[in-house]
């Protein structure tokens, strides 16, 4: 089993020197500056910008900007279009509901997968957290882009954890991909600003059934909360 400790949303490299590293090195840097900022509020999810501003923002040459967002299209985070710029991606709600289907079938396997292993090492520590996210009146009233994104690191940790007990590299690099893309989802509708915390109340309730050893009403509370989180983020729960 992958260790538990907690997961971390992708960061940057260490700036890119300017004649030793390999074009490889640059352009991953520039992807994974674009994530960073993109998290982090500095671009907006929505917007509409040119290379040469990006390259600004993010403090990276021109060539390894072009090829990270290569990798970006591909991926479906902007989408370049000729003679106006670089629109960057917005929430669409038949990716929503395909992304929700994938994660029920996966990390409820993962949920079952992780009770197998009997490793219940950093879930007390995470109970306590999350338990503490849903007591408390930080998640309400947020407005800013490094809050939401500080409660999406949060609200990903537990989901990662049980994906991790399947101990699968391809499941392991399309859900951060997908868990990404819903991150921006946060960053785009805010969740009502985060008044509503039934998120961190849900986890509460599963890894309650986890450190009791209940794998029935821990799956089935993942699948509520899933088909939950789904409502909350298209608008109609």
């Amino acid at each position: 089993m992958k260790s538990s400790s907690t997961p971390k949303t992708p960061s940057s490299p260490s700036s890119p020197g300017t004649g030793s590293k390999p074009r490889q090195t640059l352009r991953d840097a520039a992807y994974h500056a674009f994530i960073d900022h993109l998290f982090s509020g500095d671009i907006r999810p929505g917007s509409m910008v040119s290379q040469r501003e990006l390259c600004e923002i993010l403090d990276i040459p021109l060539n390894p900007m072009r090829e990270a967002l290569k990798r970006l299209e591909a991926e479906n985070f902007v989408q370049l279009i000729p003679q106006r710029g670089i629109q960057i991606f917005g929430i669409e709600e038949e990716f929503l509901a395909d992304a929700f289907q994938l994660r029920k079938i996966l990390e409820i396997q993962g949920l079952r997968a992780f009770f197998k292993q009997a490793d219940m090492t950093g879930v007390q520590d995470l109970f306590d957290r999350t338990k503490a996210a849903s007591d408390g009146d930080q998640g309400r009233q947020l407005s800013n882009f490094q809050k939401i994104s500080e409660f999406a690191d949060l609200d990903h940790e537990m989901h990662l954890l049980f994906l991790g007990a399947l101990d699968n590299e391809i499941v392991n690099d399309m859900m951060t991909r997908v868990l990404s893309k819903l991150r921006l989802s946060r960053l785009i509708f805010r969740l009502h600003n985060y008044q509503d915390i039934r998120a961190f109340q849900e986890h509460v309730a599963i890894l309650e059934k986890v450190l009791t050893g209940d794998e029935e009403g821990a799956a089935q509370a993942l699948n509520d909360h899933l088909d939950g989180s789904r409502g909350r983020i298209m608008g109609i729960a």
